[in-house]
């Protein structure tokens, strides 16, 4: 968690024109799509991260947050879109493991910040 950073996500990224693979005619080109798609996908995943962090104060306890239930069902999910997207489920699985993870604690940790300065204004 990085308290105080209100940089704007650029949504109109996600909105520029790629070629098709099969389109590049060089390296270059290829390497220029891949370093895009990479851009696109650190936007997104820093804009999860905020949906994340905003989550924590609907939470009322840290069973919510742990949630493994739903941590579960969103893999099996995350499987079955890779499958219909031709992506390897294993590689799908072990990233969204290591992604609920990582949000998990961050969500944690706020959590926590936010239930503190909760507990210092009823005292």
């Amino acid at each position: 968690y990085v308290p105080g950073r209100k940089k704007l996500i650029n949504l109109e990224l996600m909105k520029t024109k790629m070629k098709k693979p099969e389109a590049c005619k060089d390296i270059l080109e290829v390497r220029k799509c891949i370093d895009s798609i990479d851009q696109k996908i650190i936007t997104l995943l820093g804009l999860r991260l905020k949906y994340v962090l905003i989550a924590s104060k609907f939470k009322k306890n840290l069973e919510w947050i742990n949630a493994k239930t739903r941590r579960e069902r969103m893999i099996k999910q995350r499987i079955a879109l890779a499958k219909k997207k031709e992506l390897d489920p294993t590689m799908i699985k072990e990233i969204y493991r290591i992604l609920l993870t990582y949000f998990a604690k961050e969500q944690l940790f706020k959590w926590k910040l936010e239930n503190k300065k909760r507990n210092r204004r009823t005292k």
